[in-house]
């Protein structure tokens, strides 16, 4: 479920194209003949979206693990304010 796809096509049809790339979630197409370069470039530019998306998960993980100690914290200062 986390894999980038890359479609090549040779496929004339943009239509075609079009529904494969709604249905397949694709990240990018690219359509025959294809230059090595822009292949090379597409495939970089995955990984590096891919790690981008990792490194995002893992600060919304940090930022929910820090919200919920924040709103322990505030509770706690509520209850010892009431105390007060």
């Amino acid at each position: 479920p986390d894999a980038i796809t890359i479609m090549l096509t040779g496929q004339s049809d943009f239509e075609g194209v079009k529904q494969a790339i709604n249905h397949a979630n694709l990240y990018r197409f690219l359509d025959k003949p294809f230059n090595n370069d822009d292949f090379f470039l597409t495939v970089k530019a995955a990984f590096l979206a891919y790690n981008q998306k990792g490194e995002l998960q893992r600060t919304n993980s940090l930022l929910k693990f820090l919200n919920s100690d924040l709103e322990t914290m505030l509770e706690t200062l509520r209850r010892q304010q009431e105390d007060l």
